[in-house]
């Protein structure tokens, strides 16, 4: 009886692993199939971009997920980094293009919309020392370039007293965040995510908002207003509409 319970247990738990499965790829298909996957890249010194793709069985139905990536330091892991992605609910896939520009051995989880690990995978990044290009013509780096930052006001087309901190008492903590590049944006929006700094434990691993902006492909510039409602340290992410990283901006806000 105990044996049979076991032989069930087991075999629930080996579906429930394998429902859903983490690749590190070149591309991928519009049905979330993977395209030239590996656990092992060899990426140049200035960085270059995998698509991280997560399949599962069944229809990801939560609107929002979040991808944590811890770095392996010695015997442990430390945390490293973190994204939201914003998902339809109909598709069984999630998919971030994330820029890796450093050589080690990185671990990746998703979570659901509740915080509650769905998956997990493993990759080894190298750096090719001995391949010599030019970073302005990496094409996976197009935002090399790129500056992002906060000013109290935009006139004539330029940031005015460009500035990192303010407080709830200037202008209610509403801020200007300028995006500019050094070549057209290529976007038809940007995609916008905020996090506050809540404990020591991630750099800044409380979500406070998503946002997305309407742009023009050709346009090297844009910008938008954002309103602080709290005390806090905040770091600024922005996306394109392929969820490629423009460029992060840090704020602090004072009482």
């Amino acid at each position: 009886m105990y044996r049979k319970i076991f032989i069930v247990l087991f075999l629930f738990l080996s579906v429930t692993l394998h429902a859903q499965e983490v690749y590190f790829c070149q591309s991928h298909t519009e049905q979330g199939n993977p395209i030239g996957a590996a656990n092992t890249w060899s990426i140049n010194a200035n960085g270059g971009y995998i698509f991280i793709l997560l399949k599962d069985k069944k229809v990801l139905t939560d609107q929002m997920y979040y991808l944590f990536i811890d770095k392996k330091v010695g015997s442990e892991t430390e945390p490293f980094d973190s994204k939201v992605i914003r998902h339809n609910g109909e598709d069984n896939f999630i998919v971030y293009n994330y820029v890796f520009k450093e050589a080690g051995i990185f671990e990746v989880y998703f979570m659901d919309s509740e915080q509650k690990v769905i998956a997990k995978g493993k990759v080894t990044i190298q750096i090719n020392e001995q391949e010599k290009i030019n970073k302005r013509d990496f094409s996976g780096l197009y935002y090399d370039n790129s500056r992002i930052v906060a000013c109290e006001r935009v006139i004539g087309e330029k940031p005015l007293n460009i500035k990192y901190k303010t407080s709830l008492k200037v202008n209610r903590g509403l801020m200007y965040i300028y995006v500019e590049n050094d070549r057209p944006l290529d976007t038809k929006k940007v995609l916008v995510d905020i996090w506050k700094k809540k404990n020591s434990l991630y750099e800044y691993d409380e979500w406070v908002a998503s946002k997305k902006f309407k742009t023009e492909p050709t346009w090297k510039y844009t910008f938008f207003k954002y309103q602080f409602l709290e005390v806090g340290e905040y770091k600024i992410s922005i996306y394109n509409d392929k969820q490629v990283l423009i460029g992060s901006t840090y704020i602090k806000v004072g009482g």
